[in-house]
């Protein structure tokens, strides 16, 4: 798959903006906090600075058991002694035994559990940069100290590096901070020449080296004054979501400046069998690598300015193969090419026999999380054994210029049967181009859905049956079936309306039967880590070390809509059979609803029908042809609908908590306190509860969310149907 040019995005992102329509029902979603970097052994201040319903944020979770948040305190209201909380503020306690790196963390709050947010922890003094470009006098930079700061709009931030090392490394970190910065530096002398300018590109740091100060010691230059540093987004963009750290003299990859968690692309290269590696010298490409007979894998490098790698091998008689290329460069963005031959070899000459050219993969996912397999796969036929079999290895993105190489693992064995799963929380929107951040919020006696899609390899084409385990008392999800064929499906959570409030991770896990083994495996989390927007295109997503689900008791959904009693719904073929729609409808889900079903198989029919308003029952009419294939799969239904609910209802409240306790004290004839300025106090409070009123009363909000969910199989015609 090629990328396109970002203008294009832009464009093609504006117009589906423009055109299509956006819905958010109230869940929480963090996109930024601040400061993204924290010391060990030291207890921190840690701010959400950004995102969407971030109201009553009373806790985060972390990754590392080590690394704790407590809630700060606000200062107490007039005439009031009820302790009072700075929502979204925290300290942030870190253990002095926690490791260097990059670690996770989850808001918690009156609207569920954020997207998880990366947070670095480092075993070096922090020390946070100002918002003013042009201080006086410039911060002096130093080594062993890790400073963090973010860029400002419409200007370059300005300082110096005091350090013994008059051509210091310097590491401007954004990659493992989910930053939105893109980094440009420039480097200037005592007479303004400019000695170094520069950009981040894939690389998750932009690195200064000592030799890139290429002028520094040139005759027309005072080497005894300071170089002059300036910073800023290459897109002169702004704010706490444009965080970067600077360390000075700091060593490469530094644990806590590369980013753990993959692209979801990468997740092709997790569980595969261990074949016998073997590394090599980088090939010309008149001197191809000879390797044993598969199979084998073997780790390259293509190194600048050569941008292909050939191995050759003997192939045995009768044996088909697979042939798989998987990118391991972090950060850097590839597009490999193998190109496949037989080869004969006569005296000073040679014959090729074409086998395939190997490209991109399919591409997964529809909302918001893509799984493009960019790496080659193909099937290597059996063929003639007295001729061997070259493969040629191009990365259609090397340049010249690339700073590191290109890292490619190919592999070449036997067909081996598999599939990997990712799962993510499904974004509320109908246009997945504009999907945003989201986190997990089920409400007693609602729904949500969780997404997943399945890869398959090596020959299999199986279905895959999906179930979640740890949901707390009075949360339930029925299995979800990925037939042959499909690649998605959805798995819908059902609450109770009895549930109470439970945060914790919950695990999807896939089962599936290859060859004649019946296998169990996890599945990985994903989540979208850049929300979709005009200046960065598509929304882009990452796995996460866990999938967090917060369950929401403060208040019951507005609806809840099932498809039967969570059995399996069987149809024979050439049958028809009515599917029975419920839906309860409370306060606020009163609206009409149209139900769009989702991955119906080949050959069956099911339309989209709309319950109309307060209507609790629907009988959608499912017809499957008399030749549809047997087997099973799930079918979901997205809703779209608009539910009536208060936003903040906790503001008015608290405000009306506090009206009363003034009005309590007011009317203890034993209080001795300054009357007149206890009913002004008072006045002030009801105003404040009466604006709050107003702000909380319940509005509308257009949605989709997935529901309804049932598992339809296709079973041979009953003597009556024949």
């Amino acid at each position: 798959m090629r990328a396109l040019p970002l203008p294009l995005v832009i464009l093609l992102l504006s117009t589906s903006l423009a055109l299509s329509l956006r819905a958010e029902t109230p869940t929480l979603a963090v996109q930024e906090i601040y400061p993204p970097v924290v010391s060990a052994g030291q207890t921190s201040p840690v701010k959400i600075t950004a995102g969407r319903f971030t109201q009553d944020i009373e806790a985060l979770v972390f990754s590392h058991p080590g690394i704790q948040a407590t809630l700060e305190s606000a200062p107490n209201l007039p005439h009031d002694d009820a302790p009072q909380h700075q929502y979204g503020s925290f300290q942030v306690q870190v253990g002095s035994d926690v490791p260097e790196g990059v670690y996770e963390v989850w808001a918690v709050g009156r609207y569920g559990v954020s997207n998880p947010r990366t947070i670095a922890v480092v075993h070096r003094p922090v020390a946070l940069l100002g918002s003013d470009p042009n201080p006086n006098p410039l911060p002096q930079l130093k080594p062993g100290i890790i400073y963090v700061g973010h860029t400002i709009a419409n200007a370059r931030m300005a300082f110096q590096v005091e350090t013994a090392n008059r051509n210091p490394r310097l590491a401007i970190v954004v990659g493992s901070l989910e930053s939105m910065a893109l980094p440009s530096l420039v480097v200037r002398d005592s007479r303004g020449k400019t000695i170094v300018q520069k950009r981040v590109h894939t690389e998750p740091y932009l690195l200064v080296e000592e030799r890139e100060y290429r002028n520094s010691d040139s005759e027309d230059a005072d080497t005894d004054e300071p170089l002059i540093y300036g910073l800023s987004d290459f897109l002169f963009r702004g704010g706490n979501g444009y965080a970067f750290a600077i360390a000075v003299d700091a060593e490469p990859s530094e644990p806590w400046m590369t980013m753990p968690y993959t692209d979801v692309s990468r997740l092709a290269g997790h569980g595969l069998s261990e074949w016998p590696a073997k590394k090599g010298n980088d090939p010309c490409e008149s001197c191809p690598i000879e390797m044993p007979a598969p199979p084998w894998s073997h780790d390259l490098t293509l190194a600048n300015g050569n941008s292909r790698h050939v191995v050759e091998f003997a192939p045995q008689e009768n044996r088909v193969y697979e042939c798989e290329v998987l990118s391991d460069s972090p950060h850097v963005t590839t597009d490999f090419r193998a190109v496949l031959e037989r080869v004969a070899k006569a005296e000073n000459q040679e014959s090729k026999e074409a086998i395939s050219i190997a490209e991109d993969g399919p591409t997964l996912g529809s909302r918001g999380v893509r799984w493009i397999a960019r790496d080659p796969l193909t099937v290597i036929p059996a063929g003639d054994v007295n001729k061997k079999v070259r493969i040629t290895l191009i990365d259609l993105l090397h340049s010249a210029s690339r700073r590191y190489g290109t890292q490619a693992t190919i592999r070449v064995g036997p067909l081996a049967p598999r599939f990997q799963a990712v799962a993510h929380w499904t974004p509320d929107t109908n246009q997945p181009q504009q999907a945003n951040l989201t986190g997990a919020c089920l409400r007693r006696g609602g729904q949500i859905g969780l997404h997943v899609l399945v890869r398959r390899a090596g020959g299999f084409s199986g279905p895959v049956t999906l179930s979640v385990e740890g949901l707390p008392a009075g949360v339930t999800a029925e299995a979800a079936v990925v037939g042959e064929g499909q690649s998605e499906t959805e798995l819908v959570l059902y609450a109770d309306e009895i549930a109470v409030s439970w945060t914790g991770p919950i695990q999807v896990m896939a089962r599936a039967t290859l060859g004649e083994t019946e296998i169990t495996q996890k599945v990985a989390a994903a989540t979208i880590s850049v929300s979709a927007s005009s200046d960065r295109g598509y929304p882009e997503s990452r796995t996460t070390s866990q999938c967090m689900l917060r369950v929401i008791e403060q208040e019951v959904a507005p609806m809840q809509i099932r498809v039967g009693d969570g059995k399996v719904i069987e149809v024979p073929q050439g049958g028809t059979l009515a599917i029975p729609v419920r839906a309860v409808r409370r306060a606020g889900g009163e609206a009409k609803c149209i139900l769009r079903p989702q991955n119906i198989p080949t050959k069956v029919t099911l339309g989209e029908f709309e319950l109309a308003a307060g209507a609790t029952e629907a009988n959608p009419e499912c017809k499957v042809a008399a030749d549809a294939p047997l087997g099973e799969s799930t079918i979901w239904y997205v809703v779209e609908t608009t539910m009536k609910q208060s936003l903040h209802p906790e503001a008015h409240l608290r405000a009306v908590a506090y009206r009363d306790r003034l009005q309590s004290r007011l009317a203890d004839p034993s209080w001795n306190g300054d009357r007149p300025a206890l009913e002004k106090a008072i006045a002030d409070a009801q105003a404040r509860v009466d604006a709050l009123a107003k702000e909380v009363a319940p509005r509308d909000f257009p949605t989709f969310f997935s529901a309804a969910s049932f598992r339809l199989r296709i079973v041979p015609p009953t003597q009556e149907t024949k």
